[in-house]
């Protein structure tokens, strides 16, 4: 049996279409869900009153794998 999915008197092709539309949303829902930005962590390196006094101290402090967690560093 051929499907005729141009026929508006037919129901089966509203449910067809609703389907679709169905199935558009949920791929639009879940795409917007998994979308997300990148953290900025700025500190401050001074001899006296900042987060840090030196490059290497700065370094050491704040080792971590920047590609997992999604956060750039900026000193």
């Amino acid at each position: 049996m051929e499907r005729n999915y141009f026929n508006f008197s037919n129901n089966n092709c509203l449910s067809y279409l609703a389907a679709r539309v169905k199935f558009i949303l949920l791929i639009l829902f879940f795409a917007v869900d998994f979308s997300y930005a990148v953290t900025f962590s700025t500190k401050t390196i001074k001899s006296s009153g900042g987060d840090y006094t030196s490059l290497t101290a700065w370094e050491a402090g704040e080792q971590a794998d920047l590609v997992a967690l999604d956060r750039v560093a900026v000193a």
